[in-house]
């Protein structure tokens, strides 16, 4: 995801895990151990490289 909407969903990951803390049996309490998160997006390669490819793609997705 590009970094723009990481940063718009922080808040809602935040209440997230406020809410489903406040009940311990819940399962899904530990979710966020179970997410992939990896620190910088993955390399897309192109053949033909454009300067402005990667950040197309990403704001694509």
């Amino acid at each position: 995801m590009p970094p723009q909407s990481l940063q718009q969903l922080q808040p809602y990951f935040e209440r997230a895990d406020k809410v489903l803390a406040s009940d311990p049996e819940n399962p899904w309490l530990y979710w966020a151990c179970r997410v992939a998160q990896l620190p910088e997006p993955y390399p897309f390669i192109l053949q033909q490289h454009e300067p402005k490819s990667l950040e197309v793609i990403q704001q694509a997705i």
